[in-house]
């Protein structure tokens, strides 16, 4: 069993500083990923944060590189157990990794904005008691298409994508409302070599800015954009975030 925990008391500088607090005995250390996987383990533990780690290998990973992702179980949140967890994946060769400074800074934010993401699966699934609502179908000809667009397009996707997307769009236009919002409204289709995760969504959908699933996204980003630069996370309140 878990520990009550309150995710309405911590925000996205406040865990990415978390997360720095291993930068000593990281940044320029050669680690194997079993051990660098362990130093954010450490840091979880020490800030009493309930949040599970599990170390993925995959051979597209870059073998110096380290790929953060995340997951919500709502069958172990009802259970009152840890049902964050962090992904960390490898390059399956294992080799040691070295990261630079900045490379540790950027994931600092990285992990920070994953969980953030997944603290708002955590208050979808608790505000309609853990039921699983109907998601987006895609019509997409390839399969590969359609389980990319039937993921990114669900409703629970589209509110914790534009939280993350929102924050990406506050530090790269310095929290400028108007190039946020004229950025979102530009055609991007030949700007592609930029990657971010707006452009993930424009990628899966085809560049179509007048589908629904995009239009939505951009209501959302939108809306989110005051919390995510003003408090740095996307509730006010602690409403379902504490149990």
């Amino acid at each position: 069993m878990s520990k009550m925990f309150d995710w309405s008391t911590v925000d996205r500088n406040l865990l990415a500083s978390m997360i720095k607090m291993a930068e000593p005995t990281v940044v320029g250390v050669p680690l194997l990923p079993i051990e660098f996987s362990k130093k954010l383990k450490q840091i979880f533990k020490f800030f009493d944060l309930p949040v599970n780690i599990k170390s993925i290998y995959h051979i597209k990973t870059k073998l110096d590189m380290v790929w953060i992702g995340g997951i919500y179980e709502s069958d172990r949140d009802e259970q009152s157990k840890k049902s964050i967890t962090i992904i960390t994946q490898y390059n399956q060769k294992g080799r040691k990794i070295k990261i630079s400074k900045l490379m540790f800074k950027r994931m600092c934010y990285t992990v920070a904005d994953t969980i953030l993401h997944e603290v708002i699966h955590t208050r979808q699934y608790r505000r309609r008691n853990h039921k699983v609502i109907p998601g987006y179908y895609s019509t997409a000809n390839s399969g590969k298409k359609q389980i990319e667009q039937t993921y990114l397009g669900h409703p629970d996707e589209i509110d914790a994508y534009s939280f993350n997307i929102a924050c990406e769009l506050n530090d790269r236009f310095k929290n400028n409302d108007k190039l946020i919002v004229d950025y979102l409204n530009t055609d991007l289709t030949d700007n592609r070599l930029t990657k971010d995760t707006y452009k993930m969504y424009l990628k899966a959908f085809d560049y179509n800015y007048k589908h629904t699933v995009i239009r939505k996204l951009k209501k959302k980003i939108t809306y989110y954009l005051l919390n995510a630069r003003e408090i740095g996370k996307p509730y006010k309140t602690n409403d379902w975030l504490k149990k």
